[in-house]
């Protein structure tokens, strides 16, 4: 898609400021263009309006503008609609008279119509400062956006970023529990790495496994053992700082990233959330408890490394009765 907004705006460029072929350039602009600028602050709101300012435009400057981009930035506010800034350099012949014009700054409003692509609004502001009534080109400078262009981005804008931050929390978040997933823990993991690796920010993680899971669910049935693993997220969340990571690793696993913690911080953190459990009560369950593995990353620790030695320090603390926290 950027794609073809970026064509669409080169051949605009191509047609309005080299040819300037009036008929093709009317050809590429919206019925209900809202936004124009070449000095006055003009305002669009007719078709009849979009085509006299255009020829009042190639009336008083007929002349081939020769362009170069120099700077060009480009938005897609949404599928729909893209904002493409310019700054360029131009030469032109207005009476007569060779005029150079460096940094002027163009910004379109493309829209995807029925028909195709077209310009919903456009702006140029030229770096001078004297102009005369009823030009074109005037010498002052302009703002560098209309008022209907800011209007359509910051629209467009709150839109796409309301949807953006919706997906992101789908996407990080298991759907149970809603804390995060193992895709977003991995995300967390690297990043802790990478800290380590390069200022030597310590970190430990705590892997915890419910006790007797599998026969909760036996027993009491998945609607109870989903109700167990729901409260189980809740006590890490509140248990834990805001700065800490919390997911469900997989199953009746769960991890909790701390970063800047030593192993005996971890460990006392661990014990703080096994006893909580151990003292709550879900509703149909007579009692669950936790086991947990606590570690600190190492020189040369990876994923692997680091989630394998948690794993260990877990079974240790299955396979010494379970209800405990260990650290390796």
């Amino acid at each position: 898609m950027e794609r073809r907004f970026l064509d669409f705006f080169y051949l605009y460029l191509e047609t309005y400021l080299k040819k300037r072929d009036l008929p093709g350039t009317l050809a590429l602009i919206s019925e209900d263009m809202r936004g124009f600028g070449t000095g006055m602050d003009e305002k669009i709101f007719s078709a009849e309006l979009i085509q006299t300012l255009y020829e009042r435009d190639l009336k008083q400057a007929p002349s081939e503008f020769r362009y170069a981009i120099k700077d060009l930035r480009y938005t897609q506010c949404c599928p729909c609609t893209a904002v493409i800034h310019a700054e360029l350099d131009v030469e032109t012949q207005i009476l007569e008279q060779n005029i150079k014009l460096h940094n002027i700054r163009l910004t379109t409003v493309l829209t995807m119509k029925d028909q195709g692509i077209r310009l919903q609004g456009m702006h140029i502001s030229f770096p001078t400062s004297v102009h005369g009534e009823n030009e074109a080109y005037p010498l002052k400078e302009l703002e560098e956006i209309s008022a209907v262009i800011n209007r359509l981005v910051q629209e467009k804008t709150s839109t796409l970023q309301e949807a953006y931050a919706e997906l992101q929390s789908l996407v990080a978040t298991d759907k149970l529990t809603q804390i995060y997933n193992r895709m977003k823990l991995d995300e967390v993991l690297d990043t802790e790495l990478r800290r380590f690796t390069r200022y030597g920010t310590l970190f430990s993680i705590i892997l915890f496994d419910i006790d007797r899971f599998k026969q909760i669910n036996d027993q009491y049935g998945h609607l109870i053992g989903d109700k167990v693993l729901m409260e189980t997220a809740k006590i890490l969340t509140k248990q834990t700082r805001n700065t800490d990571a919390c997911g469900r690793w997989g199953g009746e696993e769960f991890v909790v990233i701390l970063p800047e913690t030593s192993t005996l911080e971890a460990n006392a953190i661990g014990e703080r959330i096994r006893k909580t459990i151990e003292g709550h009560t879900v509703s149909g369950v007579p009692q669950f408890t936790i086991s947990a593995g606590v570690t600190q990353v190492l020189a040369n620790d990876t994923k692997v490394s680091i989630m394998e030695r948690a794993d260990k320090a877990l079974y240790m603390s299955k396979n010494s009765g379970r209800n405990k926290v260990s650290v390796l």
